[in-house]
């Protein structure tokens, strides 16, 4: 059973309000921003790491995607910086 584009939607706007609230609460307590960053980043890379591997999802990638991963990588640490 797949969920509905609604449900997918809304729980998905509920994660990313209370995403944005847990930030904000975190910063007013003085967190600095980049152990901020280091540690959601972190433990989503952890996250998606474990959904690869117990669903044992191939990681196949040419040299071409790698360098825009990388590149991707580069924009998103400026972006976060």
């Amino acid at each position: 059973m797949t969920i509905n584009w609604i449900l997918s939607a809304i729980l998905a706007a509920l994660s990313f309000t209370f995403m944005i609230l847990i930030y904000k609460k975190l910063l007013l307590l003085n967190i600095n921003q980049n152990i901020l960053n280091l540690f959601i980043f972190g433990l989503v890379f952890l996250g998606f790491g474990i959904v690869l591997v117990s669903t044992k999802t191939p990681i196949k990638i040419t040299f071409f995607m790698l360098i825009l991963l990388i590149i991707a990588a580069v924009f998103s640490l400026l972006g976060n910086y």
